[in-house]
């Protein structure tokens, strides 16, 4: 998958194949793949704002747009996909089309999931960004607003401990990985001695 020097976005049957782009709807004049699923679920980005989704049988379409804080928002991007469940992020800009200052456009960002397969869409407050890693369950892994890393399931968030204690940042505590069955998670922390080590989570 990716996209070519045409902005199209490719696909490549096999190792071996030559690419093939993906069907956009008439008016695009950019499209992205970003990631594709077991069953060659393809996701990534029309017009660098608008979550889009190719499924095996050759069907596509866009995703939904999430609303924040009560709002419709205006541009969101999808990254990646496991197991139907799709993540990336949303932002939310002024009335009138106009896109808010380059701080407003970083505070309103907004981590989201898709389930594919129903169309629902969910938004994480919790998040800080992009997550890091989506498991078949639709679990994430990420860093929260406080830069700590996290583990989100549908229930409150778990914050992973760091290796020296005290208050991670986002940059000293990172989760990257995390399992199918949301036990094991795995990324980095720093030891006492601000050493970068990798580390593992096990969750009971």
């Amino acid at each position: 998958m990716g996209d070519d020097t045409g902005r199209a976005a490719l696909v490549w049957p096999s190792a071996t194949a030559k690419p093939v782009r993906l069907p956009v709807p008439a008016g695009t004049s950019l499209a992205t793949a970003r990631d594709i699923d077991e069953d060659g679920t393809t996701v990534g980005t029309s017009n660098d704002e608008r979550p889009y989704v190719w499924f095996p049988d050759g069907t596509h379409r866009e995703l939904p747009m999430p609303r924040i804080d009560g709002v419709q928002t205006a541009a969101a991007r999808v990254s990646s996909i496991r197991n139907g469940w799709a993540t990336g992020v949303a932002g939310r800009f002024t009335r009138g089309g106009k896109k808010g200052t380059k701080a407003e456009r970083a505070n309103s960002a907004r981590a989201v999931r898709w389930n594919v397969r129903t169309g629902e869409v969910r938004v994480f407050g919790e998040l800080q960004g992009i997550p890091d890693e989506v498991n078949a369950q639709g679990w994430q892994v990420g860093t929260d607003k406080q830069g700590r890393a996290v583990l989100i399931a549908d229930a409150e968030p778990v914050v992973l401990p760091a290796l020296a204690g005290g208050q991670p940042t986002a940059v000293s505590n990172i989760a990257t990985t995390l399992s199918d069955d949301g036990r094991t998670v795995a990324g980095q922390s720093d030891d006492a001695t601000d050493t970068i080590q990798a580390v593992v989570w096990r969750c009971r």
